[in-house]
């Protein structure tokens, strides 16, 4: 691929000295790109507009970015893309740099993006401009791929035998499950706890979570295990039995906010005031559907997204936590409104 040649032979120019000088801007570069392309691939490449939004204004060639953000989202051709950000450069930018050198890698990542070409190779092109004496961001991330998996392995060789014990319990309840039932687990409104778990299980249960898991997620779960103790064990393991219950229709367990469906959409903002964005998001994780849009409906558009996005990179959350903060938001809602009245209705 020759995109964007005239740029790049200008940026060769000294560029390993460059990189040396700057190597934290160029990290910073590379962190804001792989968080593009993950949610370009995961959501598609409409997703980024609203990403865009959300970029420091002091990030360092942040108009530039936008705007090749936008002509991606825009589905403009690639060579067309390559024209335009050329043109610009010579003719209004004519960076020198540390800012040529940005501008090329932001321009080349993106096209490469819109090309759904894999991460690897992106991080590879931010590799080609790293000096040889320093560690390279494929190096860096096989480090921690290592530390994480040995520390999962230093983790299981102490297990006790309860610990064993409650692993091997969950894992047999799972390995019970349908394919439906599966499905439900591993969704985002599935068991909360099932991304901790997943790591010490054995790899028959393993292999039947990768068939229900979009890959991403599999990998991320697998490189990133969180060390559990004893005690959160045995909560996982009672959490895991209640969602088995409740996917079989031996119990139908009620939400207290479901009581929120009541309120006016009024009372919903006069409570929303009152009410930070982790509280509500934990909560809401644990809602059903029609709860969960009595809150979204009375939000701006764009808190309401922010709010989502966050949910999502949130990941599995515990019921003791959503209840936590279900607990919270009643609290408030007994001192802006008469909650005792709203139940009665």
């Amino acid at each position: 691929m020759s995109e964007l040649k005239e740029i790049r032979e200008k940026v060769l120019v000294n560029i390993k000295e460059i990189a040396r000088q700057y190597k934290s801007k160029i990290e910073d570069a590379y962190k804001r790109v792989m968080k593009l392309e993950h949610i370009a691939r995961r959501e598609g490449l409409l997703a980024l507009e609203y990403e865009a939004e959300f970029i420091p204004k002091e990030t360092p060639l942040c108009n530039q970015l936008t705007e090749m953000i936008e002509l991606v989202v825009d589905g403009t051709d690639s060579q067309v893309i390559e024209e335009l950000m050329t043109i610009k450069f010579f003719a209004v930018h004519n960076f020198t740099g540390i800012d040529a050198l940005l501008y090329f890698l932001y321009a080349r990542s993106m096209l490469m993006i819109q090309a759904g070409m894999s991460a690897w190779l992106i991080e590879e092109l931010f590799n080609a401009v790293i000096p040889e004496e320093v560690t390279t961001f494929r190096q860096k991330r096989i480090m921690l791929e290592e530390y994480k998996k040995q520390k999962i392995e230093d983790w299981k060789s102490v297990l006790t035998d309860e610990e064993k014990g409650l692993l091997c319990g969950m894992s047999k309840q799972l390995q019970s499950l349908s394919k439906e039932e599966w499905k439900t687990i591993v969704s985002s409104n599935g068991f909360y706890g099932f991304d901790k778990v997943l790591p010490y299980m054995g790899e028959d249960t393993k292999a039947l979570a990768k068939n229900y898991m979009n890959d991403y997620r599999y990998y991320v779960i697998m490189r990133s295990p969180s060390t559990v103790t004893e005690q959160e064990l045995e909560e996982l393991n009672k959490e895991l039995e209640k969602v088995i219950i409740k996917m079989r229709g031996k119990e139908e367990k009620k939400s207290i906010l479901d009581e929120i469906q009541k309120c006016s959409d009024e009372e919903i903002q006069l409570l929303l005031r009152n009410i930070d964005n982790l509280t509500l998001e934990v909560a809401l994780k644990g809602a059903r559907e029609g709860t969960a849009e009595c809150f979204y409906r009375n939000l701006s558009l764009r808190l309401r997204r922010l709010i989502q996005e966050d949910m999502e990179y949130m990941g599995p959350v515990r019921m003791c936590d959503v209840e936590a903060s279900e607990a919270k938001i009643i609290e408030v809602a007994r001192n802006v409104l008469n909650w005792e009245e709203v139940q009665r209705r």
